[in-house]
Order: structure tokens, then C-alpha cells, then sequence
């Protein structure tokens, strides 16, 4: 068993009302943040635990194939001109995507803000889903919280990693109707621009 009765609820839960109620690329409270940082830490920690056993059960074997991502990860933020520094960083898991087709979705619009960056061991919101339905580890579903309502956020290819200096490879600003062309359009924000500390809001 990868998580218990009460945990794979727990997590099922939170990640309908992630799902559900945050929009990719919005600002949140640390409240907020701290709030889901234990139901990624929860799958975070489960994922390096299973790395470090020399033999695994097919079950933690499709557990890791399911939930863990390595790889480019993309994220939207709303550009905002400053005078230094658009992004705060943060070892809070964010909200990421796999591919440029999975940004589509997030309703930003004009000037916009593009993250590239490189996740290692990142959790797979959708496999993370995928592995408690099909071992029916969900026994306790809150009301009106039923998996058919989560199959319009799919396409997102949602990835949770934090945001901080080690995960960003590239910023660039970008009118959102050319995202799908960035390669092309994009302008490179210099890397001395990109982080933004509390005491230097504007």
C-alpha cells in the first residue's frame, strides 16, 4: 500500500479543490501555499522514499512511473512592469506544465510572462489521480468532489514544482497570442531581472 485510507482521501481532496479553485500563474497567500505544500509533500516524500529501496513491488514501480516527471516544465505569470525583478522565488510547490499546449487553458491575457524551467522528480498531478482511482484508493469522497468533473483540467498536463532559483532556466515576454510561437516572438528577460524579493515591490 502506497498510502493509507486516510491519506489517499486526504490527497484526493485537496488536489479536486487545487484543481478546482486556483487559476496557474495567480499570486497566493503563504497561507495558501503552506495549506497544499503538505499534499505534495506528502506525495514528494513518498516518491524519494520509494528511490531509495533497492527492490520495488509492481505496485510502487507503477506508483513512480505514474507520479514522477523529469523534465522541462513551462509557467505563465501576468506581466507587470517593474522597475527590478517580476518573480518571487519560493520552495513552495507551484502549479507547472509539461508543454507549451498545456498553457492554452490559463486565462491570461496581453503582455505575459513566460517561465521556462527543468523539474527532476516532480509530481504528476494527473498521474498522482490516475494511480488512487485505478486502485480504488478513494473511500470517501467529499460531496459533489466526483473525478468526471476534473476531466476538463487534463489537457493542462498540470506539474507541481517549486519556483526558486534552481528550477527556472529562462523568462521571456510574450503577447499571450503568439505563446504557441515563443520560440519566435518571445523576448528574453536578462536572468539579473527575474527575481523579486518582498522588499521590492512596486
Amino acid at each position: 500500500m502506497i498510502f493509507d485510507e486516510n491519506s489517499s482521501n486526504f490527497i484526493y481532496n485537496n488536489i479536486y479543490n487545487w484543481l478546482t479553485n486556483y487559476t496557474p500563474g495567480e499570486n497566493r497567500s503563504t497561507n495558501f501555499k503552506k495549506n497544499y505544500h503538505k499534499t505534495w509533500s506528502l506525495i514528494s516524500n513518498k516518491i524519494y522514499s520509494l528511490f531509495k529501496k533497492e527492490k520495488l513491488s509492481d505496485e510502487e514501480k507503477d506508483f513512480l512511473k505514474l507520479t514522477c516527471y523529469t523534465g522541462t516544465i513551462y509557467r505563465l505569470h501576468q506581466y507587470t512592469k517593474r522597475r527590478k525583478g517580476y518573480i518571487y522565488p519560493s520552495n513552495f510547490y507551484h502549479a507547472w506544465s509539461k508543454n507549451i499546449a498545456g498553457m492554452k487553458s490559463v486565462k491570461l491575457y496581453g503582455d505575459i510572462l513566460l517561465i521556462t524551467g527543468h523539474a527532476n522528480n516532480a509530481i504528476d498531478v494527473f498521474g498522482v489521480l490516475t494511480f488512487l482511482i485505478k486502485n480504488e484508493c478513494i473511500t470517501n469522497i467529499e460531496p459533489y468532489k466526483f473525478p468526471q468533473n476534473l476531466c476538463r483540467y487534463e489537457s493542462e498536463e498540470e506539474i507541481e514544482y517549486p519556483l526558486n532559483i534552481d528550477s527556472v532556466s529562462s523568462v521571456f515576454l510574450i503577447d499571450s497570442n503568439n505563446l504557441e510561437a515563443w520560440h519566435q516572438y518571445g523576448e528574453p528577460i536578462p536572468k539579473d531581472r527575474w527575481w523579486l524579493s518582498i522588499q521590492n515591490q512596486d
